[in-house]
């Protein structure tokens, strides 16, 4: 549906002073078309970037050292990009470590299920934590750290979606033991 754009008192003006007239809904702009899309996939693609960029930075030099400058900098934007995408060096460092355990929780997902025997489950989600740890060397050393000074920045999550996770986890275990799987 298309959403109508009123005209300000001074644009209405501006024409009236120029003998034109100018009605009280100037143009009809597309509800959400490919611009709208094409627009969310580049956001989506620089938020990306970034966290992949930024990952290192935290990795190397800890929560408290890596600046807004070096994040910036790492990942080849203006700082105040950094701060239009994400506010905080907080919510940034969140989002990175979300994303990694998002990919654990996902790999767990594919292979943790009843259907798979458990070795062949646990066997393969090994294999696919240690790709992982090949393709984003840093995750790894960002969650330990972040475990290891109390999970501030992550604690709710711990508590909440990562719990309710495990929790599903350890029942397709629990099915596994009741079967006599081994």
């Amino acid at each position: 549906m298309p959403v109508l754009m009123s005209t300000s008192k001074t644009n209405r003006r501006r024409h009236a002073s120029r003998n034109q007239a100018l009605p009280r809904t100037t143009s009809v702009l597309p509800a959400a078309g490919p611009t709208r899309r094409r627009r969310m996939s580049v956001r989506e693609a620089t938020i990306g970037k970034i966290l992949a960029a930024t990952e290192p930075v935290f990795a190397l030099h800890g929560y408290a050292a890596a600046s807004m400058t070096k994040l910036a900098h790492a990942a080849g934007i203006p700082k105040a990009n950094l701060h239009y995408y994400f506010g905080t060096k907080e919510k940034l460092f969140r989002s990175v470590l979300e994303g990694i355990i998002g990919r654990w929780l996902d790999d767990a997902a594919v292979w943790i299920v009843p259907e798979r025997h458990p070795s062949d489950a646990l066997a393969n989600y090994v294999r696919a934590k240690m790709a992982m740890t090949r393709q984003r060397p840093y995750a790894s050393r960002i969650f330990a750290a972040e475990l290891l000074s109390g999970a501030p920045h992550i604690g709710r999550y711990l508590t909440g979606e990562l719990r309710r996770c495990a929790a599903r986890l350890s029942t397709v275990i629990d099915g596994w033991s009741a079967r006599g799987l081994r």
